[in-house]
C-alpha cells in the first residue's frame, strides 16, 4: 500500500487546505445567448453562488511584486494568478470570478477574473489559473 494517502490523511488534506482559504469567491457561470446582429452568440455569465477560495497576490506572483517569468529568463512576464477552490465548487475553463473578499473584508471594487485552461483536481481541492478580466459584468 506504499503511494496510498489513507482516507484520514486525506480527510486532513482537504481540511487543511479548505482552513487556508481566506478569501471569498462568486463563481459565475458560462451561458451562450441570442445572437447579435452581425450573428454572434452573446455570452452571458450567472451567479453559481459563493465558495471560499484562496487566491494567490499581487506581490506572490514573483519576487519584490514584480511578475514572474513564464519562459525562463525569456521577459515573457506571467499575468495569470493562482485561484484554489474546495472539491465542491463547480467551475470550468468557461467560467469567471469574481472575489468579493479578501482575508473576510470585503473589497471596496470586486475583482473579475476568467478562468484560463482547465482547472486541476487535486486531493484537497481545484487549482486554476485565472487572469485579470479588463471588461466587467
Amino acid at each position: 500500500m506504499a503511494g496510498f494517502v489513507s482516507p484520514a490523511v486525506l480527510s486532513l488534506i482537504r481540511a487543511d487546505q479548505l482552513a487556508s482559504m481566506n478569501d471569498t469567491c462568486e463563481l459565475l457561470t458560462y451561458g451562450a445567448g441570442t445572437v447579435d446582429s452581425y450573428g454572434k452568440p452573446t455570452v452571458s455569465y450567472t451567479s453559481a453562488g459563493t465558495s471560499k477560495c484562496g487566491v494567490e497576490h499581487a506581490n506572490a506572483i514573483g519576487e519584490g511584486g514584480r511578475p514572474s517569468e513564464a519562459l525562463g529568463k525569456t521577459e515573457v512576464p506571467r499575468m495569470t494568478r493562482q485561484l484554489r477552490l474546495p472539491l465542491t465548487a463547480d467551475i470550468n475553463q468557461l467560467a469567471r470570478v469574481r472575489i468579493t473578499h479578501r482575508h473576510g473584508t470585503a473589497l471596496a471594487v470586486s475583482e473579475l477574473y476568467e478562468v484560463v485552461g482547465l482547472p486541476q483536481r487535486g486531493p484537497g481541492g481545484f487549482v486554476a489559473e485565472i487572469s485579470r478580466e479588463l471588461v466587467t459584468q
